[in-house]
């Protein structure tokens, strides 16, 4: 099963982290590849020739990119395994919301990093 799930990631990347609490949580085993950033691998380009940003899943050999988009389609893939929220619509709606308000305060923090310093590190 690792083999068919393979996460291409950076492991201070707050958006890998995402991605491996998910899988992590829903049991799932997968192949954890580190990405060098400065010398991004070939698989990388060819998974995400696009962006050429991490993470990426590669789930049967196709690449799903983007963290959001990545757990998104963990859930749909392995709907049968651990529910990482409530069954109650009206609960997981409240999920959503402090989600969504942790990463808005996650975005502000960022941007307070750029007028402090002039830069930010990023995952890319």
């Amino acid at each position: 099963m690792a083999k068919e799930v393979v996460l291409l990631d950076f492991w201070p990347s707050m958006f890998g982290v995402r991605v491996r609490i998910v899988l992590t949580n829903k049991g799932i085993k997968y192949e954890y590849l580190k990405e060098d950033l400065r010398n991004k691998s070939f698989l990388l380009l060819q998974m995400n020739p696009v962006h050429k940003k991490i993470p990426v899943l590669i789930h049967n050999g196709k690449p799903v990119c983007v963290s959001s988009i990545i757990m998104q389609y963990i859930y749909e893939v392995w709907h049968d395994k651990a529910h990482l929220h409530p069954s109650d619509p009206y609960q997981r709606a409240q999920d959503r919301k402090v989600l969504q308000s942790t990463c808005k305060q996650e975005v502000i923090s960022r941007q307070s990093q750029v007028s402090i310093t002039g830069f930010v590190f990023t995952d890319t």
